[in-house]
């Protein structure tokens, strides 16, 4: 009996000095090599950011892990991550690259790349994420359009002379002639000139012939 609780009392001192059991929960960490990267896009051609990585596992020694990996952005635009799927039976960490496609004419800004990794061995898993800053120059901005009416602000064009019909009709174009009357006016002045000229024509042929017609009886 004394035997048998020494014995107990052994097992009972050497309990908090034996290891601890490794934990069966894979565990997933990702890195990103670049925290940030800068792109420059134009109206007409777009941009490709190529980050890399890697994955470190944590795992049972004896058991096989399956690393899924996704990347997107918090812009809506086209990202992935290379290679999808990863397959870890030591804990030496694997590398990938994640692309992000930025689309031309994309103005100045800011964006967000995340890749989200799932870690599952023994029918257990967890989940990881790491992110970096994308930044984007985007084309200059356009110069405003100029007024082609003459009615807008700091504009110093004259109005145009042209009326437009209703809507489904052409643009007439209204001249204002020489000198600012039109030209149905300038043809009636032109036709008053002609007659007035011509009556003040015979006037003068009338005095004249009634000058003659009082000369005439003196010389006989």
């Amino acid at each position: 009996m004394r035997r048998f609780t020494l014995m107990m009392v052994a097992v009972l001192v050497c309990l908090p000095l034996a290891p601890a059991a490794p934990n069966p929960v894979p565990l997933l960490a990702i890195r990103l090599d670049q925290a940030s990267q800068s792109v420059n896009v134009t109206e007409n051609s777009s941009a490709t950011a190529v980050f890399t990585g890697e994955c470190m596992v944590s795992k049972l020694p004896y058991v096989k892990a399956t690393v899924t990996l996704t990347a997107s952005t918090d812009r809506g635009w086209a990202a992935q991550v290379n290679p999808v799927t990863m397959v870890f039976t030591t804990t030496d960490p694997q590398a990938f690259t994640a692309t992000v496609v930025v689309p031309a004419a994309t103005p100045n800004g800011t964006a967000t790349l995340f890749v989200n990794g799932t870690i599952v061995a023994n029918g257990l898993q967890s989940l990881s994420q790491t992110k970096a800053v994308l930044s984007v120059t985007g084309p200059a901005p356009a110069p405003p359009a100029a007024n082609q009416t003459g009615n807008g602000t700091n504009s110093t064009a004259r109005p145009s002379s042209n009326r437009t019909a209703g809507g489904g009709f052409s643009t007439v174009r209204a001249d204002s002639g020489f000198l600012g009357l039109g030209n149905d006016r300038w043809m009636m002045v032109g036709a008053t000139v002609m007659l007035v000229g011509a009556v003040v024509a015979l006037a003068a042929r009338a005095r004249r012939r009634r000058r003659a017609q009082d000369v005439e009886p003196d010389n006989h």
